[in-house]
C-alpha cells in the first residue's frame, strides 16, 4: 500500500514537471518566433538604407537578439534539468513497481510454502510412527554445541557456539568429516517454524536436537540443568541429553579449598545417573593454571576415579581430560581402565622425557623410549 502511494506520487509530480517543460517548450518557440522577425527586420533596412542610417538600429536589434540568446539559454537549461528529472522519475516508478510486484510475489509464494509444506508434514506426522518420524529429524538436525551460562539473574542461559560437535578423540578420525558433509546446508529457519511444519513436529524435532547436540557446563550447574524443561516442552534434559561436557577448573589457592570443590564436584556429577540415555558419552575436564599444580590431578583422580567406575559400568561413555597448559586425555576404551594405570599416565605426562646423551646411539634406546 505504501509502494503505491509512492507510485502515485512520483507520477503526480512527473506529470507537473512535463507541463512546465511543455511551457518552456513554447516559450523557446516564441523566442525563436522573434529571433525570426529581427532577422526580417536587419533584411528590410539595409534594402531601404545606407550603412550610415541603419548602424544605430542595427545595434540595437543586436542587443535584442544577445537579450533573446540568454533567454533562450536560461530556458535550456531549464527543459534539461527537467528531462533528466522526467527519466529519473520513470525510472523511480519502475523500481518501484519492481519492488511491489517482487513483494507481492514473495509473500504469495511464502503463504504457498505454507499450505503445501503443513499440509505435507501434517500427513507425515500422522502417517508414520515415531521411530521413523526420528530418523528424518535426525537428517534434518544434526545437533549443536551449547554452552550453558548463568545469566545476570542467575538463571540459566544457554548460548550456540558452534554446529560442529566435539567428538571424544577415541571416535574414528573420519566421524567429523562425515558430519560436516552431512551438515551442509539443513539447517533451514523453515523446519524449527510450526507455520510451515506443526507444533507437534517441531518438539519432536526439538528433542532430537537436544540428542545430538553437546552441552558444555560447569559441574555446579548440572543438577538445575538435568532437572530443567527443553523450551516449551514437558521433557527435561535428563531424558533426552546424549552427550555433556563436565568443567570442574581448579583455581583455589588452598588444598582444602581444592578438596571443598573435588567434593561438591562429586556430589554434583550423581545426577548424571539419572540421565535416561545410559550410553550417552560424558565429558570430563580438569584444569588448573598453575604449572606446579600437578599433584591436584593425583588428588582429583584419586576422589573421582570410583564415581568414574560406576558410570562406566552404568554403560555410559567416559571422557576425561587433564589441562594445565598441555592436556592429556584419558578413555576406559584406550589402555588399561584402572586408578594405578592412570596415576602411573599422568606421571609420565607431567615428567619431561630424559635427554638423550650424545654418545649415546640409537640402539642404548629400546622401542617405548626407554634407556636400555
Amino acid at each position: 500500500m505504501n509502494a503505491m502511494k509512492a507510485k502515485q506520487a512520483i507520477d503526480e509530480e512527473r506529470t507537473r514537471k512535463e507541463r512546465e517543460k511543455y511551457a518552456l517548450d513554447q516559450q523557446c518557440a516564441v523566442l525563436s518566433n522573434k529571433e525570426k522577425e529581427t532577422t526580417q527586420r536587419i533584411r528590410a533596412l539595409y534594402k531601404l538604407r545606407s550603412e550610415e542610417d541603419i548602424q544605430p538600429q542595427k545595434e540595437l536589434i543586436k542587443r535584442e537578439c544577445l537579450a533573446f540568446e540568454q533567454e533562450r539559454e536560461v530556458l535550456m537549461r531549464r527543459i534539461s534539468i527537467l528531462n533528466a528529472d522526467i527519466v529519473s522519475s520513470y525510472r523511480s516508478t519502475t523500481t518501484t513497481m519492481k519492488d511491489v510486484f517482487e513483494g507481492k510475489f514473495k509473500s504469495e509464494v511464502e503463504e504457498y510454502s505454507k499450505v503445501v509444506c503443513r499440509r505435507f508434514c501434517l500427513s507425515f506426522y500422522s502417517s508414520l510412527p515415531r521411530e521413523l518420524r526420528d530418523l528424518v529429524y535426525g537428517y534434518l538436525s544434526h545437533g549443536d554445541i551449547i554452552e550453558v551460562v548463568r545469566d545476570t539473574k542467575g538463571d540459566l542461559g544457554y548460548r550456540n557456539v558452534g554446529i560442529r560437535p566435539r567428538l571424544p578423540y577415541w571416535r574414528p578420525k573420519g566421524a567429523i568429516d562425515t558430519y560436516v558433509k552431512r551438515a551442509g546446508a539443513m539447517r533451514a529457519e523453515h523446519f524449527w517454524n510450526d507455520e510451515y511444519t506443526s507444533k507437534n513436529m517441531v518438539l519432536e524435532l526439538t528433542e532430537v536436537w537436544t540428542k545430538k547436540s553437546t552441552f558444555i557446563l560447569a559441574h555446579d550447574m548440572l543438577p538445575e540443568f538435568l532437572r530443567a524443561d527443553i523450551s516449551e516442552t514437558s521433557i527435561s534434559y535428563a531424558e533426552t541429553v546424549a552427550e555433556i561436557s563436565v568443567r570442574a577448573s581448579a583455581f583455589p589457592i588452598s588444598k582444602d579449598e581444592k578438596l571443598c570443590q573435588m567434593l561438591l564436584f562429586l556430589d554434583n556429577i550423581e545426577v548424571l545417573f539419572q540421565l535416561a540415555n545410559k550410553h550417552a558419552i560424558l565429558g570430563f575436564l580438569f584444569q588448573t593454571i598453575r604449572p606446579g599444580e600437578g599433584d591436584f590431578f593425583d588428588e582429583a583422580l584419586e576422589l573421582v576415579f570410583p564415581t568414574l567406575t560406576r558410570l562406566h559400568e552404568a554403560g555410559f561413555h567416559i571422557a576425561v581430560t587433564f589441562e594445565n597448559q598441555l592436556s592429556c586425555d584419558f578413555s576406559p576404551e584406550v589402555g588399561e581402565f584402572s586408578l594405578e594405570n592412570w596415576l602411573q599416565r599422568l606421571k609420565i605426562w607431567r615428567e619431561p622425557e630424559p635427554e638423550r646423551d650424545e654418545e649415546e646411539s640409537d640402539e642404548d634406546w629400546d622401542s617405548d623410549g626407554e634407556l636400555r
